[in-house]
């Protein structure tokens, strides 16, 4: 597999990760969804309760109109979730790329390194995470060099 620049105009650079965060992403929104959803039917009840415990008659248009409250929540909360899911979703391929997109930068220069022998700088892209490690390879590559040229 090829890791290369190539890879920039790929919407998935490696998929098992992605795809696997992408699914956490969506089933956090799944949650949050059910939790805001259930809190409502729970508010929804407990209306439903005190305007009983007021000595309201079913047949009362306080309880059509607890109803079309309720319904109209739903909707809310659904259009909200799906908007939050669609945030979730392109936020999560966003830092997904910012993820692996290191590491694949990575794996490839060591590849390099293994298939020329020649020692050289990695360096990610501005923005990237894992700096550090781009960082801390150069400076150990350094230092092995001069053992090197010191034995």
């Amino acid at each position: 597999m090829n890791y290369g620049i190539d890879n920039r105009k790929r919407l998935l650079i490696h998929p098992r990760f992605q795809l696997t965060f992408l699914v956490y992403m969506f089933l956090f929104s799944l949650i949050i969804t059910s939790v805001m959803l259930t809190s409502a039917y729970y508010y929804y009840q407990s209306s439903i309760a005190e305007g009983l415990a007021f000595g309201f008659d079913k047949s009362n248009i306080f309880f059509d109109y607890l109803r079309e409250q309720y319904m109209d929540l739903n909707k809310v909360v659904l259009g909200a979730a799906s908007v939050s899911s669609l945030v979730l979703l392109f936020g999560g391929l966003y830092l997904s790329h910012r993820i692996v997109g290191p590491l694949m930068r990575f794996k490839s220069e060591l590849i390099k390194i293994g298939q020329t022998g020649e020692l050289r700088e990695v360096e990610f892209r501005k923005g990237d995470y894992f700096k550090d490690l781009a960082d801390t390879f150069n400076r150990e590559m350094k230092s092995f060099t001069e053992k090197q040229k010191n034995s």
